[in-house]
């Protein structure tokens, strides 16, 4: 992997592409792959699916937090609050999240949507069951509790072994503790293939201040996904006049924070397929798809949440989430085929995602032609 310098040269600014041109290697390709996603994550996020792993992991986070503050969970129990405040997350550019509240947190888990019970799943995973795992105290307990709510002991142990043996405590533990990158991962090029869009514009124009950066553009039904009450409450709080039909949400989105180092070896490889990037190699997912395994959560329910949720917030892009995916036995095509597999969805329901029908590249609508030629892409996938 490359590292890039400071200057502007080919377009590009600290590795990033400011010239305004795809560096796709068919930009055609690229567009149609861009709509198709689209679609793709507001299919995932309506799916039985990805709503029942979310539901299966938040019951799960759910029994293990309630059996430590002593079966309370229908009133703001003070050991409740302080897990709440630590599980739950404040500021409206906090995607997905809700607040810390106790009433609003509770009903996350209880009910919550996808798009909430996936950001507050990862966060009890890795602030709340990493720093258990880390800690010397009350290790009987917590094991019964983590029996209790029917978690994967032999995955859990191995990943406390793990954080002992590197000295990890409560306070030092990290995501990476409990969810490790595995080897040969295309997350393991995240930060290589990636730089920050601030340093890109502050490179660009040195004098001028870049200003706010990094939110979505997108209004909640362009992402595809369900909006709680709670999650509008949260846009309104400060700004009375939002509008949740009409306006942006004010939410962060991964792909407007970062841009692609387009030096990096896995980004040309995805430029030479013509694949849409947004954020990197995904490591929310790799966190996720960890927490799925925690959780004894179906693996492929987990992916499409992924897709949901990252693509529909503008967090990441597909090839992205299914490279990340990969490591824990989730099967994806790393080509342009990419679109003609994504289990557990049907043909049929990946065919509704494209215009006509059609797969990015297809030249002929499905059931047209003969034969082969009425699926093959513009450059053979």
């Amino acid at each position: 992997m490359q590292r890039t310098g400071t200057d502007t040269d080919d377009g590009l600014t600290l590795g990033a592409n400011t010239s305004g041109q795809s560096r796709a290697a068919d930009p055609a390709f690229e567009v149609e792959a861009m709509a198709f996603e689209r679609k793709l994550a507001a299919k995932a996020s309506a799916h039985a699916s990805a709503k029942g792993a979310m539901a299966d992991m938040a019951t799960k986070a759910k029994a293990y937090i309630r059996s430590g503050v002593g079966g309370a969970w229908d009133h703001a129990d003070q050991r409740l609050a302080e897990i709440f405040d630590t599980v739950g997350q404040e500021g409206v550019e906090k995607s997905g999240f809700v607040g810390t509240a106790v009433a609003d947190v509770m009903a996350v888990f209880d009910q919550g949507t996808l798009s909430e019970q996936y950001t507050h799943i990862v966060r009890f995973f890795t602030e709340v069951l990493a720093r258990d795992l880390a800690s010397s105290a009350k290790r009987e307990e917590i094991d019964r509790r983590m029996k209790e709510a029917e978690l994967n002991m032999p995955f859990l142990l191995d990943r406390r072994r793990a954080m002992l043996r590197a000295g990890g405590t409560p306070e030092s533990v990290v995501t990476r503790d409990i969810a490790p990158v595995p080897p040969g991962s295309a997350v393991e090029h995240q930060g290589d293939a990636r730089v920050r869009r601030d340093d890109v514009l502050k490179a660009l124009n040195p004098e001028t201040d870049p200003g706010e950066t990094g939110r979505t553009e997108h209004t909640v039904a362009q992402t595809g996904l369900d909006f709680s009450d709670r999650q509008k409450a949260v846009h309104t709080k400060d700004d009375p006049s939002w509008d949740v039909q009409h306006d942006a949400l004010k939410w962060l989105a991964g792909a407007k924070v970062w841009m692609i180092n387009e030096k990096n070896t896995w980004v040309e490889a995805q430029r030479k397929l013509s694949l849409p990037l947004g954020g990197g190699p995904s490591g929310t997912t790799n966190t996720m798809m960890s927490a799925a395994k925690a959780l004894r959560a179906d693996k492929y329910g987990a992916r499409l949440a992924s897709i949901a949720f990252l693509v529909g917030a503008s967090h990441h892009t597909l090839v992205e989430i299914m490279a990340a995916a990969e490591p824990f036995g989730c099967e994806y095509d790393p080509t342009q085929g990419i679109y003609r597999n994504i289990k557990p969805l049907t043909e049929d329901e990946l065919r509704a995602c494209g215009k006509d029908g059609r797969f990015p590249g297809e030249s002929t609508p499905a059931g047209a032609g003969a034969g082969a030629g009425a699926s093959a892409g513009r450059n053979g996938s």
